[in-house]
């Protein structure tokens, strides 16, 4: 009976599943056929080997140990991993269970390597969500992250939602199990779009879903149904299954993460939710990131416009607005941006723009005289104009209304109110960030600095230019009072004499009544005392001190009055007059009779450089004096013989002269008219020869424009002949 139990008992341990050793004092005495698979070795074979020959030689030693310890009585773990080396090569994990009787050791042996490759797998998926940790661009995680689905031998695709359907934006994963799917599918699973499914919907509402039929989810997204499967497939395919969770933050929008493949189990779902959400994280990181970075570059970029508006404020304010309008335009990337600087009350002062060098007169006009641009001004806040189609506000800024933009207005503030605004511009519906915005005000606020110092700067130059002009009047007028002096003496001595020749001359005349030669030498006599007395007179002339009384008065009535009066010093040659008087000029303040002689002066040149008749161009328009003052331009245009030789650098100088009877002083006395006015004179040829004279007068600020006569008064004919 016993002998009969000890033979069944042995043929169960046989028949066993598990692995079945019993050894003694290490040798093997027992070995079952289930140990024989997982070993690889013979039953036969494995009699008589030593036990611990069986492990790999890195558990050897803790696999010896602990056997020592429980054939010693003492406490030791009874059951433990270990790896057992194969007769081919291989590795097998096995999970040991020990139990000792009477000095024999009874070891359980069960074949746990499809656990461990699953534990390996679940700890590259794992793994894979840190490592995205790592990625520093949103190309960067999703390249990783479809590199370590092939890796854990998963099938991925992620699809995101896209009107009534759902995007696919890539498919990608372990090549046997895609490429067995695609052949059983009979196509690609590269799609572009796909529909909803049950499951998807679960997980969107969800965050996460299972399903036992991996295949039938990814024939879904290939928009094919799950047909028949083909032997060498069937095993492979039927085993997928497919997790699917939500993706919070990729770019564009949520998104769904399908994994499918042979190893997943419904207790993986949570592997897989983690993953989902460290790749969430990660793209929020990245996002977080590249915000840092660009703040950095943009924070880097005001920085520099600050150093470079403090260091270049000498160089005006032109080159400070168009580098805080590159500058603007790169943090934003905005197709165009705007400087425009304004004072309350007053035209456009200066302008400038990126990529473009100016902005048009168009739009400088509109800006100037729109009310509702003060308005927004006022308001100081960014505003957004619209559409350069639709919104009249936002194509008064933009100076190709055939090219459509999206305009926004971004005031700056100075000392004592607004001072200006930059208008950027983009492609239609672009919104501004909050951080565009604040940085826009960042370097609005440099802008006003940087235009502050560079007023600063120019107002330093005006008045020292003032103090030299000043100092050059000065020593001009003790040059000319000495002169005054000198001369005052010399026509005291020179006109007694000259009083005594003309009444000689007259006495002759009376006593003798000269006739020939005789009356030939008393008129030269007489002639050229006339002469020395007009040298006087000049000179007298030039000498005493000029005392304006300025008044507001019309360029146009003064150019018209002094030529009425140069005309009747004229030769009989018949001269036409033209008028060249720009619309809307501003009254200038000036001394009416004094500005009245150096025109008279000029003109009267003008018609004695024409003995043989021509014409004579009285010409007015809108110019500018240093530092951006409003100024008018004066201009009297020969068309005689032109200057010639003449050295024109000279011929304001006193005692200049080219003709043969003059004496120097006539364009020396108008300089001096017109720069005790604060304007400048010039000479130049003209286009078609001839030669023009040029007088810049200033404008006084808080001028109005003054309309100037439609038709000329009475004396001057335009276009005919006098």
């Amino acid at each position: 009976m016993n002998r009969r139990v000890r033979s069944l008992h042995r043929r169960l341990l046989d028949a066993s599943p598990l692995g079945i050793l019993v050894h003694h004092k290490g040798i093997v005495h027992y070995a079952n056929d289930a140990l024989a698979e997982i070993t690889g070795i013979p039953k036969e074979e494995l009699i008589g080997r030593n036990a611990a020959s069986l492990v790999a030689p890195e558990d050897n030693a803790r696999v010896t140990q602990r056997v020592a310890r429980r054939m010693r009585g003492e406490v030791a773990p009874p059951e433990y991993e270990v790896v057992v080396r194969r007769p081919d090569g291989t590795r097998r994990n096995v999970e040991l269970q020990l139990s000792s009787i009477d000095g024999d050791v009874l070891v359980l042996v069960r074949d746990v390597t499809g656990r461990a490759a699953l534990r390996i797998r679940r700890f590259s998926l794992s793994h894979l969500g840190v490592s995205v940790h790592l990625l520093r661009t949103e190309a960067e995680v999703e390249v990783g992250l479809r590199v370590g689905l092939g890796g854990a031998e998963l099938i991925g695709v992620l699809l995101q939602p896209d009107g009534d359907g759902l995007a696919v934006r890539f498919v990608e994963g372990y090549e046997p199990d895609r490429a067995a799917v695609e052949r059983a599918l009979g196509r690609s699973l590269t799609v572009q779009r796909t529909g909803w499914t049950p499951l998807f919907h679960e997980a969107w509402g969800w965050g996460e879903a299972f399903s036992d039929d991996g295949y039938a989810e990814l024939a879904a997204v290939a928009g094919v149904p799950a047909g028949a499967l083909a032997a060498e497939d069937a095993t492979m395919v039927e085993a997928l299954r497919a997790v699917v969770t939500r993706v919070d933050g990729w770019a564009g929008g949520p998104a769904l993460l399908l994994l499918a493949g042979r190893w997943l189990r419904e207790d993986d779902v949570p592997v897989a939710r983690l993953l989902s959400a460290q790749v969430s994280a990660a793209l929020d990181n990245v996002r977080d990131l590249a915000r840092a970075r660009r703040r950095e570059r943009e924070l880097e970029a005001v920085s520099t416009l600050a150093r470079a508006m403090l260091a270049e404020a000498r160089g005006g304010s032109v080159p400070l607005l168009r580098a805080a309008c590159e500058v603007v335009a790169a943090m934003m990337g905005a197709r165009e941006v705007s400087a425009w600087v304004l004072r309350r009350g007053e035209s456009l002062r200066r302008a400038a723009a990126w990529p473009s060098a100016e902005v048009s007169p168009v739009a400088r006009v509109r800006l100037a005289t729109a009310p509702w641009v003060l308005d927004l001004l006022e308001q100081g806040e960014v505003t957004a104009l619209g559409d350069t189609r639709s919104s009249p506000k936002a194509s008064a800024f933009w100076r190709e209304e055939a090219d459509a933009r999206s305009l926004w207005f971004i005031p700056f503030e100075g000392q004592g109110g607004v001072r200006g605004a930059m208008v950027v511009g983009d492609t239609p519906g672009r919104r501004l960030r909050d951080d565009e915005v604040a940085l826009a005000r960042a370097v609005a606020s440099v802008v006003r600095v940087g235009l502050e110092n560079a007023e600063l700067h120019e107002e330093a130059r005006r008045r020292l230019d003032a103090l030299t002009a000043a100092q050059s009047r000065l020593v001009q007028r003790e040059r000319l009072a000495a002169l005054g002096e000198l001369s005052a003496v010399m026509a005291h001595e020179v006109r007694n004499p000259l009083g005594v020749i003309f009444n000689s001359l007259g006495s002759l005349d009376r006593l003798l009544k000269p006739s020939g030669d005789a009356k030939l030498l008393l008129d030269i006599v007489r002639e050229e005392s006339d002469r020395l007395n007009r040298i006087v007179s000049d000179l007298l002339d030039f000498a005493r001190p000029v005392n304006l009384a300025p008044r507001p008065m019309p360029v146009d009535r003064l150019l018209d009055e002094a030529w009425t009066a140069a005309s009747t010093a004229s030769s009989a040659a018949p001269i036409e007059v033209r008028r060249e008087i720009e619309p809307g000029l501003p009254m200038i303040e000036a001394d009416a009779r004094l500005l009245r002689q150096a025109l008279i002066n000029v003109m009267v040149n003008a018609m004695q450089a024409l003995p043989h008749g021509g014409s004579v161009t009285l010409r007015a328009r809108a110019a500018e004096l240093g530092h951006g003052q409003p100024a008018v331009d004066l201009e009297v245009e020969d068309s005689g013989a032109g200057l010639g030789n003449v050295d024109v650098s000279r011929v304001f100088e006193p005692f200049f002269t080219s003709k043969a009877t003059g004496t120097g002083l006539g364009l020396a006395v108008v300089r001096r008219i017109i720069e005790e006015h604060g304007g400048t004179v010039a000479l130049r040829p003209g286009a078609h020869g001839g030669a023009v004279f040029s007088a810049r007068l200033p404008v006084r600020s808080g001028q109005v424009p003054y309309n100037s006569l439609a038709t000329p008064p009475d004396g001057i004919t335009v276009g005919g002949g006098i």
